[in-house]
């Protein structure tokens, strides 16, 4: 409480702070007596690079709950939740605007419908009134950002509270080839009628949570998938604290990978101190 207590009076010294939101399956790690492997919900701050909470999910076909349940404990006021895959519920973001926070959130492929009718928005939009179409086209990520304010001529968004703007995204190398548009176009609705570089970065931090910066250090540094103790809840234990390590990490100045940061701390008494009370002036 006490954590949550500072990080919640930090972040309310900045304004639109990004945080990703995400589940994941921890293999391997349950033995006799555990029946199903762990499934943990992270929640970052892009600011500070830190994890803010680590929930755990009875199972990750009710991370939904799990969800809920976390956004309960932060103040999101101004703040911009993404939310991917199973979380794009409305439930979840009735509760974002209940908190005074903004969403970024991806359709997948339980809203396949809807996803259809953007595509459609956006085709008529681009045949009738083009100029109203907002492009970014992203060369770090290779694709081009589209955004259209909502429109009576959707039906769907009028289900979801507070959106605003819908957004798709699609291969730039798709495009150079003159390919059309086609079931694998990346759909998402926003709360924010804000500019799309902006909003593109949301959705790009989000990527980064699950492929680099939180789950691929568990997979590959701490290699989660390699199993865990569930002896007296110690994959919890445990995968607490691999997260508490790699924010101390993360908060070092060294120039250094987290991945040697922590090798270093593991081999001098004099580094694993600076990462656990701070470097002395």
């Amino acid at each position: 409480d006490i954590f949550i207590n500072f990080v919640n009076e930090l972040r309310q010294s900045k304004n639109l702070e990004q945080i990703p939101l995400d589940g994941k399956n921890l293999r391997n790690c349950f033995g006799n007596e555990a029946k199903s492997a762990l499934h943990s919900i992270t929640i970052q701050s892009k600011m500070r690079g830190v994890i803010l909470i680590q929930h755990k999910s009875p199972r990750w076909r009710n991370e939904q709950q799990g969800v809920l349940e976390i956004l309960q404990t932060l103040k999101l006021r101004r703040a911009i939740v993404s939310v991917y895959a199973c979380n794009t519920q409305k439930k979840v973001v009735e509760q974002l605007k209940d908190k005074q926070a903004d969403y970024v959130v991806a359709l997948n492929n339980n809203h396949a419908m809807f996803c259809k009718e953007i595509a459609a928005y956006f085709h008529k939009m681009e045949r009738e009134n083009p100029q109203v179409i907002d492009y970014y086209d992203n060369i770090n990520t290779g694709r081009q950002y589209k955004k259209l304010p909502v429109d009576e001529w959707l039906s769907e968004p009028m289900r979801w509270e507070g959106i605003q703007t819908v957004l798709c995204a699609e291969s730039l190398q798709a495009l150079r080839q003159n390919r059309k548009l086609d079931s694998k176009l990346d759909c998402y609705i926003s709360s924010l009628n804000t500019a799309l570089p902006q909003l593109a970065e949301s959705i790009r931090e989000h990527l980064s949570l699950k492929k680099r910066k939180v789950h691929w250090m568990l997979d590959v540094v701490y290699r989660d998938v390699r199993g865990l103790s569930s002896k007296d809840n110690g994959e919890k234990k445990l995968t607490s604290l691999r997260y508490y390590a790699l924010n101390l990490a993360r908060l070092h100045p060294a120039q250094l990978s987290l991945r040697m940061k922590l090798k270093t701390a593991a081999c001098s008494d004099a580094f694993r101190e600076e990462l656990l009370f701070g470097v002395g002036e």
